[in-house]
């Protein structure tokens, strides 16, 4: 499955996402809880990819679910776990399993037989940082030759990060998100993706919703990079008591032929008003505060593909003005963001 999945998914109906949604919690719970997952003895990609094409043509509730106990009766018999052994009873982060006491009975048994036995100390797909303790996801393949993965690597890509999360952040309680609802609500937004940069954007904006500045694409966002332009002005702008304001000069050379000052107040871009691009821009900016949210904003606002802009901006005499500004290639500005 290395060059694709071989997967499509067509006529996306509420039942088949209620579906995709139970399978992605199983697949989740199957990778950190069998035994036999947790030794390594599974491609878990490759199991999701083998299972998916025979779960889609499902005819009903019962099917699916004797079709998810049978995948889970292959994986090999769950030795007892001994109560003797030490357990995580006393453990502060523990996961939400309230979702399989919804399931049929047979389904439910199934899978709480595996937490009761579950997969205990050294783990293929997950340990601990080395004097940190904080999660260290391990054995996970990039798959970085596939650059807009197709409906398989798709949901593969979402049930990773949704189960990552689920079982593992330990500030779901602090989101303004209840992350239950999440995985539903993305299945149509990562499989209905027309073009790379929607996929990429659907990514940014289910990394966002868990409110953390330190998550983020930090690589393979070449589309998202094209949508915020690559041509950068020639001034540093941050928000200060919300408004959008020039705060220096990448280039001493370029400032007399600027036009704007420092402490200039810019209010509209292209005949929109920054409060209206913030707003419809800011969901694709994860952070964990609004101020952090516009911060990183900030210098992204002016850019854009056009060699110019045109900007409405207050001058430091009150002034409501007019200009285009010119734009430039990124190499060719002496470019930081908020370190100085």
């Amino acid at each position: 499955f290395d060059n694709g999945s071989a997967i499509t998914i067509d006529n996306l109906t509420q039942d088949k996402i209620e579906n995709l949604e139970l399978l992605g919690r199983v697949w989740g719970f199957l990778k950190y809880h069998h035994p036999e997952i947790g030794k390594g003895n599974y491609n878990w990609d490759y199991e999701l990819f083998r299972i998916l094409p025979k779960y889609l043509d499902a005819k009903n509730t019962s099917e699916r679910d004797e079709l998810i106990i049978s995948w889970i009766d292959t994986l090999g018999l769950l030795e007892e776990y001994s109560k003797d052994e030490p357990t995580n009873d006393n453990a502060i982060h523990k996961p939400d399993l309230k979702w399989i006491n919804l399931l049929e009975k047979s389904l439910k048994n199934c899978l709480l037989q595996v937490y009761e036995n579950r997969s205990q100390g050294e783990h293929y797909y997950i340990g601990k940082t080395k004097g940190v303790g904080s999660p260290k996801f391990k054995n996970e393949s990039t798959y970085s030759e596939i650059s807009y993965p197709d409906d398989g690597f798709r949901l593969l890509s979402l049930f990773r990060y949704w189960n990552m999360i689920n079982y593992f952040f330990p500030y779901k309680h602090l989101m303004d998100k209840d992350w239950n609802t999440t995985l539903s609500e993305y299945i149509p937004l990562f499989l209905d993706s027309e073009n790379e940069l929607e996929y990429e954007m659907a990514a940014l904006q289910i990394i966002g919703d868990i409110q953390d500045t330190h998550a983020n694409l930090w690589g393979g966002a070449g589309k998202i990079k094209e949508w915020k332009g690559v041509n950068y002005p020639p001034v540093h702008t941050r928000f200060v008591e919300n408004k959008l304001v020039v705060t220096d000069y990448y280039n001493e050379e370029l400032k007399q032929v600027i036009g704007l000052k420092v402490g200039d107040v810019i209010t509209k871009i292209n005949g929109r008003t920054t409060e209206e691009i913030v707003n419809e821009k800011s969901k694709y900016y994860p952070a964990s505060n609004t101020p952090t949210m516009l911060r990183d904003i900030a210098t992204d606002l002016l850019r854009s593909n056009s060699n110019e802009i045109k900007i409405d901006f207050i001058s430091n005499n009150g002034k409501t003005q007019t200009k285009m500004l010119r734009l430039f290639p990124r190499d060719s500005l002496d470019i930081y963001y908020w370190y100085r």
